[in-house]
């Protein structure tokens, strides 16, 4: 038993109620990111997140993101984005960086 499975064990540990496991915001980001660079995400992805604000279960999140730089990659364009993750409450539960790469269409 542990905060990740068991209420009673999550609240002795001061949290409301269990708690889901850092994995999972992690894996919402990447599915976003993979689904908005497509193989640029799998040849080149980068993430870096921290874990702000825990995650229950039957919370509603959202991944957001706002690109803040474009640089030159070898025969791509690498684009960088502040990402994060919201809950129901317009709460950030995550923040981090995300880069992936973009190629032109091909002529």
């Amino acid at each position: 038993k542990n905060i990740h499975t068991d209420d009673e064990v999550a609240r002795r540990a001061g949290l409301p109620r269990a708690l889901a496991q850092g994995r999972y915001p992690i894996a919402y980001i990447s599915e976003r990111m993979l689904a908005f660079f497509g193989t640029g995400w799998i040849q080149g992805g980068k993430l870096d997140v921290t874990l702000v604000k825990g995650i229950f279960p039957g919370d509603t999140i959202t991944v957001k993101g706002i690109i803040t730089e474009k640089s030159p990659e070898d025969d791509a364009l690498r684009l960088v984005l502040d990402v994060w993750l919201e809950n129901q409450h317009g709460e950030q539960a995550t923040a981090g960086v995300a880069s992936g790469l973009v190629r032109p269409a091909a002529e």
